[in-house]
């Protein structure tokens, strides 16, 4: 889980785009994975 989460944001890195908007998918993605694993549902919501 840790280790998808930090592909996604090395990925993002490569692409030369490193503002911290653009790695809001990658933390939305590890929040709701996190908590899918605890059992919990999130309900993440970007403004």
């Amino acid at each position: 889980m840790i280790k998808d989460y930090l592909k996604n944001i090395l990925e993002v890195y490569k692409k030369g785009d490193a503002r911290e908007e653009t790695y809001y998918p990658a933390l939305k993605e590890f929040i709701e994975n996190l908590g899918e694993k605890f059992g919990k549902k999130t309900s993440v919501k970007i403004i």
